[in-house]
């Protein structure tokens, strides 16, 4: 059994290893009681294996309060019928959110991690109405497939795409898009984007690991959430992801000290710099 990162669904491994961490914690922020057999030995044998392997954990779990947080309020509000979430991963929200039970939750993933999630959680019984189809969203007959069905789902719609825009070339993304942003049902996404300074880092700090895995780092628009302007699609909610894990006391390792030597660096540098990752709602 290899511990090494072999593609790039072993990342949702990884971001597992980040929940149950967080999960085991005594002022834990949220409960994922399913990460840990998730990740599994392998995932924490990998991710202590990768340099700084650890030191990403903090923007995961501010990310999956807040796309917790929203998914709740769109719920509440009678705003959506139905998720889908592509490239779902390990994600293990239709077990652990509360949930109505006649919501409908669609995982869209490569058949191998979609089984293996199965069979993980085989004993275990979803708090909503869960489906998985796999496929493998660069095909474009098996992308074209799922848009299909998805338009063919009764009631608005929300699209998830966490931690996925990130591994995408710009054609791809654009493609991607283009594609879903076509169908009515889709009212409201949720996404993370990342800067281009924070790829940069990102690159430096796990580029060698990633490459490998053939999960480059490679999309972060440079206008930000604007980019998605041209498909229709407007802010609804914001949040710099590092705002967040200040709120909720998890942030990069000395983040206060570099808060406090800021004014060192020109205001310029400080603003391409600041918020790496933002987290967003759209809507439409």
């Amino acid at each position: 059994m290899t511990t090494q990162l072999t593609n790039v669904s072993d990342t949702a491994v990884w971001v597992a290893v980040y929940r149950a961490l967080e999960s085991q914690r005594p002022d834990a922020v949220f409960q994922d009681p399913f990460a840990k057999m998730l990740a599994g030995e392998r995932g924490f044998e990998m991710v202590a294996k990768i340099p700084q392997g650890l030191s990403g954990s903090w923007a995961v779990v501010s990310r999956t309060v807040v796309f917790d947080q929203w998914i709740a309020e769109l719920i509440k509000n009678k705003a959506i019928a139905n998720v889908v979430n592509f490239a779902a991963g390990l994600d293990a929200r239709p077990y652990r959110l509360q949930l109505p039970a006649d919501l409908r939750w669609i995982e869209v993933d490569f058949a191998p991690i979609l089984d293996y999630k199965a069979n993980i959680l085989k004993n275990q019984t979803p708090r909503c109405q869960l489906e998985r189809w796999d496929a493998d969203l660069a095909n474009p007959a098996e992308r074209n497939h799922i848009l299909e069905k998805i338009a063919a789902i009764p009631g608005k719609t929300l699209l998830i795409t966490e931690g996925l825009l990130v591994y995408l070339s710009e054609t791809d993304l654009n493609t991607l898009v283009s594609d879903f942003s076509k169908l009515s049902q889709i009212q409201y996404w949720i996404t993370d984007l990342n800067s281009p300074a924070g790829i940069r880092a990102m690159q430096k700090k796990w580029g060698k690991n990633l490459n490998k895995a053939k999960a480059t780092m490679q999309f972060a628009p440079p206008n930000g959430a604007t980019y998605f302007e041209k498909w229709g699609w407007s802010v609804r909610e914001l949040v710099f992801n590092t705002v967040a894990g200040r709120k909720i006391r998890r942030e990069i390792n000395h983040a206060g000290f570099w808060r406090y030597i800021g004014f060192l660096f020109s205001k310029e540098y400080r603003e391409r710099v600041k918020d790496p990752t933002k987290l967003v709602l759209f809507s439409r």
